[in-house]
């Protein structure tokens, strides 16, 4: 699956388990986060709006 963090298009295996019930609709692991190269802030959440441009063709 592709996501879109801090502006990158990352392709990483998703997890498609029922997370209705839970405070967050997808958990980004350390294999996502070394492979897109990110560092986060437990500190702070929802700071940035996806911007990530469509992949063309």
């Amino acid at each position: 699956m592709e996501f879109c963090v801090a502006g990158r298009l990352i392709e990483e295996e998703a997890n498609l388990a029922d997370r209705d019930d839970f405070n967050y609709s997808v958990l980004i692991g350390r294999n996502m986060l070394k492979k897109g190269k990110l560092a986060v802030s437990s500190a702070e959440s929802f700071t940035a709006k996806p911007n990530c441009q469509a992949e063309e063709e």
